[in-house]
């Protein structure tokens, strides 16, 4: 018989394609929890990180992409305060922790062209 399936070659080459990835997505996971981590504790020893508040404040009336560790909301930038964000989507009314947020963008607004 032939080399088939039951290779062993084959057989580390198909635990690689599978761990690899799910290593890599294990490993982006940690460094995000880490970072958490750090913020919330520089947070409890006073060292406020208000940088993130001010910003969003002159969003304030803007449609919004609001990137937090595992999602991404989109909305209009109602209120921030007390280490909040609060956006409106589709008339639902979202509070986001500041702590959480990685970025916020102004929502690009597509510009046509009238000729």
């Amino acid at each position: 018989m032939g080399e088939g399936i039951l290779n062993p070659s084959f057989y580390l080459l198909i635990y690689v394609a599978i761990f690899l990835p799910l290593l890599s997505v294990y490993i982006q996971q940690q460094q995000q929890k880490k970072y958490m981590i750090k913020k919330i504790i520089n947070k409890k020893r006073g060292e406020k990180d208000c940088q993130m508040e001010e910003l969003a404040r002159e969003l304030i009336g803007k449609r919004c992409l609001v990137y937090t560790f595992n999602s991404q909301e989109v909305g209009v930038v109602e209120e921030v305060g007390n280490g909040a964000l609060v956006i409106i989507n589709y008339g639902a009314k979202l509070i986001i922790n500041i702590d959480f947020i990685i970025k916020i963008k102004e929502y690009p607004v597509s510009k046509k062209k009238n000729d």
